[in-house]
């Protein structure tokens, strides 16, 4: 069982988990924070990541609200 946990904690650390102990003493306390993997690069192109354009961009008016 061990060694499924330290399994487990090298997978969520190699997809950028980090885990904070007791001791952490910054802003937000113990526990677990997610950071940018090592050499991994996150798709920021929206013309790539968008599925439907049309319904991404604004076509109200100005001050139609909601």
């Amino acid at each position: 069982m061990t060694n499924n946990v330290a399994a487990v904690v090298r997978a969520l650390q190699a997809a950028g988990v980090t885990f904070i102990d007791g001791t952490y003493s910054g802003s937000g306390g113990p526990g677990v924070r997610l950071f940018a993997p090592t050499g991994a690069s996150i798709d920021t192109n929206e013309d790539e990541t968008i599925q439907y354009k049309d319904m991404f961009e604004n076509d109200a008016p100005p001050g139609a609200g909601g």
